[in-house]
């Protein structure tokens, strides 16, 4: 199934925290380098609930896991710090807590007929968003951090990655319903919607991709 669908209904959104157009790779997608602190500093809408821990959003609870459970997810719980790294087609996630633990994400692009898995922990794809470039990753059915929305056999959840304008990680979790019209084509609707904005830190780490430490 795609991540993103036609006929979707405009969201209300930050208009303030609107990507910055300088942070595009030359595949399109959004260049998320940085280093981030795993503790968001706002919501939208401000009544969205707890503000989740970027290491929970992008653990196993959070996201689809592409090998259904059949490899071990790279966790670390005491997360402190999360730097990104794209490189071609993939992105590099690691996180770092303070006592020089590090566990590290592997995603990789997803292209129209899928792609190889192998080495990833999850695909992602590239969306053009209300604020706009991101990354989309299929998310968990309903994780606990998700809008109060009673998921329905139709529900799938993505989580959107994008970089705004202050050098921020924009993260933003929607549920989309869909719904299939006979003889129209599928489309889907989006009961809920949070947004939560990481900030940007200073790194003293090098990022070692593909190695887990935890």
């Amino acid at each position: 199934m795609p991540l993103w669908l036609g006929g979707c209904a405009g969201l209300h959104h930050p208009r303030r925290w609107a990507s910055s157009p300088e942070t595009i790779l030359p595949n399109g997608c959004p260049d998320l380098s940085g280093t981030y602190g795993t503790r968001a500093t706002d919501a939208y809408p401000a009544n969205a609930g707890r503000l989740p821990p970027l290491n929970e959003i992008l653990g196993p609870g959070g996201l689809s896991d592409v090998y259904k459970q059949g490899k071990p997810w790279p966790v670390l719980p005491s997360a402190t710090t999360a730097s990104f790294t794209s490189e071609r087609n993939w992105l590099y996630v690691r996180f770092c807590d303070d006592t020089r633990r590090a566990a590290t994400l592997r995603f990789k692009r997803k292209h129209w007929w899928g792609g190889a898995i192998e080495g990833a922990d999850a695909m992602y794809s590239y969306q053009k968003l209300e604020l706009g470039p991101a990354l989309g990753i299929n998310g968990a059915r309903q994780p606990s951090f998700a809008l109060p929305y009673p998921a329905t056999k139709g529900d799938v959840s993505v989580v959107f990655l994008s970089k705004g304008q202050d050098g921020s990680l924009i993260v933003n979790y929607r549920t989309v319903h869909v719904d299939l019209v006979p003889g129209i084509g599928i489309f889907g609707s989006t009961p809920g919607s949070s947004w939560w904005r990481y900030p940007p830190v200073e790194s003293t780490r090098g990022i070692r991709r593909g190695v887990k430490t935890a």
